[in-house]
């Protein structure tokens, strides 16, 4: 690539070449229309070219040059990666083994509805699938298509009919390791399919997400933070903070800083520190909580001015008005982060835990179940079901918060939230002798466990006669709640 064009203006010619309009790459990097105008017109003038035809076959050439550079110096892979580091999604095709070409049009709008659901993530550049639907996965090799589209991660799927009911199949290819990673099966009745397009898209990219996160992840893990680039230490610093103990996520914040350092404009750098200054907040791990939550307002304050509509900045805008109290913008940040990406199911549960403390619970509850019909697999499963329990539990439903509790510390016995509850409802039950082994439970996993600052936490947003009557019963089963 020629060095006269700048990292944004290689971006923006590479999504030209994919057939991608002036609204569509706007759409996709998080930036105006007008500002696309000036990088198109600035590439035609660098390149010397009069057209958009013109700069694509410009920068196909250089393409070519460029593969035939690394040919001569060897073996050595292309790295399908932009300007960050991140490298290319694209859905192929989906195979109908229907036997019905009536379904090539359900197929279509699956596939666009997964693109819908997958620029919305923001993560990984998405190819158009003006691009994508010219391959034919069947008769191409992965490395084939990967190298005609510039996507490392393909996504292939499939749809066969049993009776009444479709089964889709979906499999994500890391096209450069040449192996598959993920796949999974979803079933649905054939009548529904073309009306539940939007939902099934939605569950997929909940799923899929997750799986381009931990796959990207790995790979990031033999970069240094001297050598690595802003997407790969993006990518370390996210897996530390899942890690959940105090050292992960001070390593996380040092990678953060970092890939903030090499690209002020990278928007999911913020919200990886916002995560890592949550986590320390969450946990109690912080001296001086009001400069740490000043710390989250400077991420958020740049994330909305680099992308004001991406879900990542209204979630983490919501979060910060959650700190503050103010319920009524905390909530609108966060819904508008949910219909942003419906598939994200880290924006739903801060919804959830919104609505569930402005007292709001049976919209909680019914986000929370959302967030398990999308991926009962998600490793924050205990967290969910922690929540589900404390709202059942406060809406004056022991027993529901009881299992819920009981659930969540079974598969997470560091779950905090999930003993109060269920020490909470076993006053409400009338079983004392089993809040008081809850007690003493909670104690021993959690000797340093401060009730009296996780309660100190939700008082600024919880409604005081839920929030009280919580607090009672916690000093009932004996537990020093200040």
């Amino acid at each position: 690539m020629p060095t006269r064009l700048t990292p944004r203006q290689l971006e923006i010619l590479s999504l030209m070449s994919k057939g991608l309009s002036n609204k569509e790459i706007c759409n996709l990097l998080g930036i105006s229309n007008n500002t696309v105008k000036i990088h198109v017109a600035s590439v035609l003038r660098t390149l010397g070219v009069a057209n958009r035809t013109e700069a694509v076959f410009s920068y196909q050439q250089m393409l070519a040059e460029e593969r035939r550079t690394q040919e001569s110096a060897g073996p050595q892979k292309m790295q399908l990666v932009d300007r960050l580091g991140r490298p290319a999604v694209a859905v192929l095709p989906f195979e109908s083994l229907l036997g019905d070409a009536s379904d090539d049009a359900v197929m279509q709008g699956l596939v666009e509805e997964l693109l819908v659901r997958l620029s919305a993530c923001k993560w990984f550049p998405v190819i158009a699938y003006a691009s994508s639907r010219r391959c034919d996965p069947v008769q191409q090799e992965p490395q084939e298509i990967s190298q005609d589209l510039a996507a490392r991660y393909l996504i292939y799927g499939s749809l066969r009919k049993a009776g009444e009911q479709v089964r889709i199949t979906v499999r994500l290819v890391d096209a450069e390791l040449g192996q598959e990673i993920w796949s999974r099966t979803f079933d649905t009745d054939y009548d529904d399919l073309f009306q539940l397009q939007e939902s099934i898209a939605t569950h997929i990219v909940a799923v899929v997400a997750p799986e381009l996160d931990h796959a990207e992840a790995l790979q990031s893990r033999q970069a240094s933070i001297s050598d690595g680039s802003a997407w790969q230490l993006f990518c370390r610093g996210m897996a530390l903070v899942k890690q959940h103990d105090l050292q992960s996520a001070e390593e996380a914040l040092v990678l953060f800083e970092r890939a903030i350092e090499l690209a002020p404009d990278f928007s999911l750098a913020y919200h990886g520190k916002v995560r890592a200054l949550q986590l320390q907040l969450f946990e109690q791990w912080v001296e001086d909580r009001q400069t740490t939550i000043l710390a989250v307002k400077e991420c958020v304050d740049v994330q909305l001015r680099l992308e004001p509509n991406g879900h990542h900045a209204l979630m983490d805008a919501g979060y910060l008005h959650i700190l503050a109290g103010d319920k009524k913008i905390a909530l609108e940040y966060l819904q508008a982060a949910a219909d942003a990406n419906p598939s994200s199911t880290a924006t739903l549960s801060m919804l959830a835990q919104g609505f569930g403390m402005a007292g709001r619970l049976d919209e909680a509850i019914m986000h929370l179940e959302e967030i398990l019909a999308l991926d009962p697999r998600a490793p924050s499963i205990a967290r969910y079901r922690t929540i589900l329990g404390m709202c059942h539990t406060i809406a004056g439903r022991p027993e529901e918060g009881l299992e819920w509790s009981q659930d969540a510390i079974a598969r997470d016995p560091q779950a905090h939230g999930a003993y109060l509850a269920m020490i909470a409802a076993y006053v409400d039950l009338d079983q004392q002798n089993d809040a008081l082994d809850a007690v003493k439970q909670l104690l021993q996993n959690n000797p340093d466990f401060d009730v009296s600052a996780r309660i100190a936490m939700m008082r600024p947003f919880c409604q005081p006669d839920l929030l009280e009557h919580l607090v009672n019963n916690l000093r009932l089963a004996g537990l020093n709640v200040v």
